[in-house]
């Protein structure tokens, strides 16, 4: 270990991972960006969740998971990249990398199964119509969504066991294959099934004369599928450039290579991140439902803001006088 430790401090005397400081001030922006939008945008998710009847629905309960899991992105873990970014520190041995590495392992893989929960959850909607309600029960429901948050948490707990910097990205590639690559090709099982069902579904209400009722849940289902397909599918599209640069690093033997590539971290982390941002406007595109619910707590907040601007001039203009 103090051998490893010592040649890689001799490689990067001659190999440095500082970002420029353009680089360093565009990425800071966007991350405060990005993070604002994230915070925002799941906020009003939950609290549609909440005030909304039509939305207190089991199903929903994994979205508010992710929605969670998203306002933590905005909230911690842009804020901890932007300090890290404007301090331009790419030491792995430093406490701020090592916080930025351990907070970004737990919202990885918060993320990556709260999505797969949400698969799961659409597959047996679509499989199961009509029993759907009690195969997914609160109970069920609130033990997975436990479970996926007590891993995440003991996961990430294993980068406070890993020391030596020639090690990190194995660990890192491991989180790849662990949140990405496991639950991606859980999701798509699911999706090769809810699609190849939701076709026959549809078929068979062109065909056959079925109950309103029926003709509805089914429609809505494939629905829900589809926009749980798409946040997934943007999820996945976003992280895949940080699988790549963590499988290039870990295929290297290049340590000097290895120390070069850490800026490209930056950009890919911020890449990755950015869905937490873009989440909440799919439900909006999607979801009647959440459009109403954004609509109606947009339109009350503008309304308390106007009540209260009136109310001071009001008060003011009576003092005056």
């Amino acid at each position: 270990m103090e051998t490893n430790n010592t040649t890689f401090t001799e490689t990067i005397k001659q190999c440095t991972g500082e970002i420029t400081t353009e680089a360093q001030f565009v990425l800071a922006s966007l991350n405060a960006i990005a993070g604002i939008i994230a915070m925002f945008g799941n906020a009003l998710v939950l609290i549609a969740i909440f005030k909304t009847p039509s939305l207190r629905t089991v199903s929903n309960a994994f979205l508010a998971s992710l929605a969670v899991s998203d306002f933590y992105i905005g909230l911690v873990i842009h804020p901890i990249w932007m300090a890290r970014i404007i301090h331009n520190v790419w030491q792995s041995s430093h406490l701020l990398s090592e916080m930025v590495q351990i907070l970004s392992l737990q919202s990885i893989i918060s993320s990556s199964y709260n999505l797969c929960a949400i698969a799961i959850d659409r597959y047996i909607c679509i499989v199961n119509v009509f029993r759907a309600q009690d195969i997914i029960t609160p109970r069920r429901c609130t033990v997975a969504i436990s479970c996926i948050w007590f891993f995440s948490v003991a996961f990430a707990t294993t980068r406070l066991v890993v020391h030596d910097p020639q090690v990190l990205p194995y660990l890192w590639f491991c989180v790849q294959v662990l949140g990405i690559v496991l639950p991606m090709n859980l999701i798509a099982y699911c999706y090769f099934h809810i699609f190849k069902i939701a076709r026959m579904q549809k078929r068979k209400i062109a065909t056959e004369n079925m109950k309103r009722e029926d003709r509805v849940s089914i429609l809505k289902n494939n629905k829900a599928a589809w926009t749980a397909g798409i946040i997934i599918g943007l999820f996945f599209l976003l992280g895949m450039p940080n699988f790549v640069v963590a499988c290039v690093q870990s295929a290297s033997n290049n340590l000097c290579f290895k120390v070069k590539m850490i800026p490209i971290w930056f950009w890919t982390a911020f890449i990755a991140f950015t869905s937490a941002a873009c989440h909440p406007w799919i439900y909006a595109l999607r979801s009647k439902d959440f459009r109403h619910a954004f609509a109606q707590l947009l339109g009350r907040t503008n309304q308390s803001i106007e009540n209260a601007v009136f109310r001071t001039v009001t008060k003011e203009f009576k003092t005056s006088k």
